[in-house]
């Protein structure tokens, strides 16, 4: 990944002999952007600094200069000739001392400037030399001679070849006929890095041909190159962290850089099947038994929905807008389940009932209330239910995002999932919105799940429809992550991803999620390891009694008790055989 701006810098003078500095520094650049591209045809602020001494040192002239970039991103400019900001152009004195320039840009005219680098300026002094000497004294030597002439550091010579001063570096001849030669090779960092299980890799830079490189980390905490003027040298950092490092070549006529992304992923350690979560509504009548694991099988639940209570003001949790179900409901099966081995995360949002991300006015007022549930039940996961006009209502997804990170930072280990609605194309522009807030505000987001059901059209393989969603979130989770910097690899994008379907009869008429559709979904969270299966909901999971039962009661479909649930549940076995790849028959007996 390139720097912001590229800068390639030319430097010639325009020397009065009656005066004892030259009028102005010529000076050339192409402006890139951060893809490389060139900034052409746009106006342009630029802010130039002559240093003395040191490339830290005193500044004893700056002023600023605007220009419009040609159609090639090129920029022409005459140091000395702009807007004076400090110091006089005219009075600096080049016989004495060793003289720098620091260049800044600001390409969105805004008065902000970016530091853009700072270089010697060695055709002052050498220029000016043979001003006041008129070449009198001056070695004279052919490009041939020159080319093998043995000579120390600082040697000044004339090249009748070229009819241009020489000067010797200590390395190289540079040309000082005006533009500074010849400029450093270009920077190549090499490609970006992902590892799993390691803090140790070697660097791929590209060793320049003119030049000296060199290695410095400009973000991540802990790294660490052993030989940075090495371009493979050995970088350590700390697992699980990210590092971007970056390369520079630089020599006497200017510098340029170009970074790379080291990533070292926590080592997962073998697949040991998605997670099973089913979602529980807690608020029907009569309770659903979730400590009832000898007939259900279940051991771990999503329970729904904790949102605001409105006879309070101010964002005050409550389950499904009922005030008098607080923080004490459900806590006996809660302590029952988890005497059984088992355990709970609780879901915030839902279909219905006023959201506390909504109802809250700031970050910090809904941390404290989400934080009461947490705190209530001895939460390690929580979920967040988006759904309806709240996916798609910016206030509250910034408020929720800005919570959460907030909340992680008194709960590192508190994991959280967003949960929202899909299409078979993948996420809805909205829900992507909601990702890219919560990866944008530093979320530490364990899973992103998607509700597989209610997409409007009838008939189609809800299965089928269920996977495609699945397969399209994988890739947009990776773009999100791409485009914002912090690249994920492919076995870490799909433990993020939860499906879950609404089994049986969905609420659009001819949407139904059937016994082997769960086979097919289970097939495919199998064979690409994703992090999580759920269904809408424990509750549906067993045949109606009667036709006319109420939809949130059952599945209206043929099936045998928490059938659903078994299907989902070959996850155990999964775990058992520590098995990969393998296929689930569909011995499903009732059929469709």
């Amino acid at each position: 990944m390139k720097k912001t701006f590229i800068i390639l810098i030319f430097l010639a003078l325009i020397v009065n002999t009656n005066a004892q500095s030259p009028n102005a520094i010529k000076y050339q650049t192409v402006v890139r952007d951060n893809l490389g591209q060139v900034i052409s045809n746009q106006e342009i602020d630029f802010q130039f600094s002559i240093l003395k001494d040191d490339i830290s040192g005193e500044s004893v002239y700056t002023e600023t200069q605007q220009c419009i970039t040609n159609q090639f991103g090129l920029a022409n400019l005459n140091i000395g000739e702009g807007v004076i900001v400090s110091g006089d152009f005219d009075a600096i004195d080049w016989s004495t001392g060793v003289y720098f320039i620091s260049i800044e840009i600001d390409v969105e005219l805004s008065g902000n400037f970016i530091f853009m680098g700072a270089s010697q300026l060695l055709s002052v002094p050498y220029a000016l030399y043979a001003k006041k000497s008129g070449m009198q004294g001056l070695s004279t030597y052919s490009q041939s001679q020159i080319d093998t002439l043995s000579a120390n550091t600082g040697d000044v010579v004339y090249n009748i070849t070229s009819e241009c001063i020489n000067y010797y570096t200590g390395i190289t001849w540079l040309s000082l006929c005006g533009d500074c030669s010849p400029m450093p090779s270009v920077s190549n960092a090499g490609p970006d890095q992902f590892l799993i299980g390691t803090n140790t890799t070697s660097l791929e830079a590209v060793e320049p041909e003119i030049g000296d490189g060199f290695w410095s980390i400009v973000s991540g905490i802990g790294g660490n190159v052993l030989e940075p003027e090495n371009p493979e040298s050995v970088f350590t950092g700390i697992e699980g962290n990210g590092y971007v490092l970056e390369w520079t070549v630089s020599n006497p006529c200017g510098s340029n850089s170009d970074d790379v992304n080291i990533l070292f992923n926590t080592n997962p350690g073998p697949y040991s099947g998605y997670e099973y979560l089913p979602y529980c509504d807690v608020c029907l009548w009569p309770a659903f038994d979730i400590e009832n694991v000898e007939e259900t099988g279940i051991h771990f639940y999503t329970l729904a929905f904790i949102v605001d209570n409105q006879a309070e003001p101010g964002a005050n949790p409550c389950w499904g807008g009922f005030p008098t179900y607080d923080m004490t409901h459900f806590q006996d099966k809660i302590s029952a389940l988890r005497t059984e081995g088992g355990d709970v995360i609780i879901s915030f949002g839902g279909a219905n009932g006023v959201e506390l991300a909504y109802a809250a006015e700031s970050p910090e007022e809904l941390r404290d209330a989400i934080k009461t549930v947490v705190d209530a039940y001895d939460l390690t996961g929580i979920d967040f239910d988006i759904e309806g006009m709240m996916v798609a209502h910016p206030e509250s997804i910034e408020r929720r995002s800005q919570a959460i990170k907030l909340l992680q930072n008194e709960y590192p280990d508190l994991n959280v999932s967003l949960t929202l609605p899909v299409m078979p194309y993948g996420l809805t522009p909205d829900g992507i919105a909601v990702v890219q807030s919560a990866v944008d505000h530093g979320v530490d987001l364990s899973i992103v799940n998607i509700m597989a059901m209610d997409y409007g059209p009838s008939g189609i393989d809800m299965g089928d429809a269920a996977i495609s969603a699945g397969e399209n979130l994988f890739i947009q989770i990776k773009d999100i992550f791409q485009n914002s910097g912090i690249p994920k690899p492919d076995s870490c994008i799909w433990a993020m991803i939860g499906i879950t379907p609404m089994i049986g009869e969905n609420d659009v008429p001819g949407e139904i999620f059937y016994l082997d559709d769960a086979y097919d979904v289970l097939n495919f969270a199998v064979e690409n390891k994703i992090g999580r299966l759920s269904i809408w909901s424990a509750n549906r999971d067993h045949e109606c009694e009667n036709p006319n039962d109420p939809l949130y009661s059952c599945s209206h479909i043929p099936q045998e008790p928490f059938q659903f649930s078994s299907i989902f549940q070959m996850n155990a076995l999964i775990k058992q055989n520590n098995s990969q790849g393998m296929i689930f028959n569909r011995n499903i007996n009732p059929s469709r």
